[in-house]
């Protein structure tokens, strides 16, 4: 009689030698699932509760549909400092990303992703002091937490944004002493309805692209892959520019901000909606 394997599986991949190398120790159960934890600031009692979810035999992939979010803003300081944006709009659309499983149909490795640019002019007022461009760049993708020998924790859509050249544009302009506290630049994050898919927003060094990294992220922990999320996305100022800001964007000294600021609320508009799931293939 065949014995079931209930212990958490190797997982093995060929090295340049022939013989298979481990790679991972990853899963719950031998025959057909695979686990994580369930984590949740609406439900603290159920915090690091392990769970189980079905394998994923054919195929799964993270599918984030964004609507409405607007091209361009155009905003001004004192009537000295402007601002153009071009390309936020690239945000819309049906994205899909790509999720790798292990040998046993469980979530292995999530890291797909796309990219688009959003332009941003910057210059004053003045004659002949400057007028600069420089590239922000979006990055819309998956990611999961998985340690090795551990279950999964969550799986996660993210956007992100970064600008390599921005610090050299102001720098080779001479205006790095005033010019980011009066040319913001924006980037988005993600407001589930439900505050449980909430992801908190992030800045990292990213060690593959040697950039400062703006991120924000939905997700889904084991409990609730089969969940649609659903939500806003909001504007928000940068926090990859050491340099940029503090903006009071309420002040009269303001003109065109009501593109992504409400200066009755004090706080960044909604700039589009969004959906998120894992669809099984």
């Amino acid at each position: 009689m065949a014995t079931r394997w209930f212990g958490p599986r190797p997982i093995y991949q060929p090295i340049a030698t022939g013989w298979p190398d481990l790679v991972s120790v990853h899963g719950s159960c031998g025959c057909c699932k695979c686990g994580g934890f369930y984590s949740t600031t609406a439900v603290e009692d159920f915090d690091d509760l392990f769970t189980r979810y079905p394998a994923y035999r054919t195929g799964l992939r993270v599918k984030v549909v964004i609507a409405d979010v607007p091209d361009t803003f155009a905003v001004d300081a004192g009537n000295v400092w402007y601002t153009e944006g071009s390309g936020m709009s690239g945000h819309n659309g049906t994205w899909y990303f790509e999720v790798i499983r292990s040998q046993y149909g469980c979530i292995f490795l999530a890291d797909d992703k796309e990219t688009f640019d959003v332009t941003i002019r910057a210059y004053d007022a003045s004659p002949n002091t400057y007028d600069e461009t420089f590239t922000q760049t979006v990055r819309i993708g998956d990611f999961a937490l998985l340690t090795v020998g551990l279950p999964l924790n969550y799986l996660a859509a993210f956007i992100d944004h970064y600008s390599p050249d921005y610090d050299a544009v102001f720098a080779a302009s001479g205006i790095m002493n005033f010019g980011p506290f009066g040319h913001p630049m924006l980037g988005l994050s993600f407001e589930p309805s439900d505050a449980q898919y909430q992801f908190t927003d992030s800045l990292f060094y990213d060690t593959t692209l040697l950039v400062s990294t703006d991120r924000s992220a939905t997700a889904w922990d084991a409990t609730r892959f089969d969940n649609v999320i659903t939500g806003n996305l909001r504007y928000r100022a940068s926090q990859v520019l050491a340099l940029q800001g503090p903006f009071d964007f309420d002040s009269v000294a303001w003109t065109g901000q009501g593109t992504f600021w409400d200066t009755g609320t004090s706080e960044f508009k909604i700039a589009g909606t969004f959906t998120a799931e894992i669809e099984r293939l």
